[in-house]
């Protein structure tokens, strides 16, 4: 099977690929969000975010009230946008159709909690196993992507 991810579903992406070799062919990654692989990535003082995001009744509300608040999706949604005027409604109501899940807010809330601090530690974190990769891997990036600049896709390249 091929696998095709985007932004930070890309790291769910490598793990499956990482984790199961045998069943996956190929793999396409649109503007990878890969944050703690770069090496140019300053180190985070991550003290501050872990004190906040540790606390689950905070983190809960903090989650809720930004990410998977469906008055704020068309905002957040045109923050990643190189065309703002590309988040319709179409594209906000897919954008937020994973919120009405139960389970998101918490689910979003745990990753947001490894992503911001550091403490993510799953095979797609280590640079060496994406050299250890012997399937095809794709990359497509969008030349405005400043969220994940470009730079980050040669980098990724490289490995």
């Amino acid at each position: 099977m091929t696998v095709l991810a985007h932004s930070y579903g890309s790291r769910a992406g490598f793990e499956f690929a990482m984790k199961y070799p045998e069943s996956v062919t190929s793999i396409v990654v649109v503007d990878p969000a890969l944050s703690g692989i770069y090496e140019e990535a300053p180190p985070q003082d991550a003290s501050f975010a872990s004190t906040l995001l540790s606390l689950r009744p905070l983190r809960a509300v903090l989650i809720s009230s930004t990410l998977t608040n469906p008055f704020l999706s068309r905002k957040l949604i045109q923050g990643f946008m190189y065309k703002k005027d590309a988040a319709t409604d179409a594209v906000v109501s897919l954008y937020a159709r994973p919120s009405t899940l139960k389970y998101t807010t918490r689910d979003l809330g745990y990753w947001f909690l490894g992503f911001m601090t550091g403490k993510d530690t799953g095979s797609s974190t280590k640079k060496e196993e994406y050299q250890k990769l012997t399937i095809p891997v794709g990359l497509i990036w969008g030349r405005e992507d400043t969220t994940t600049p470009l730079a980050q896709g040669v980098l990724l390249k490289s490995y």
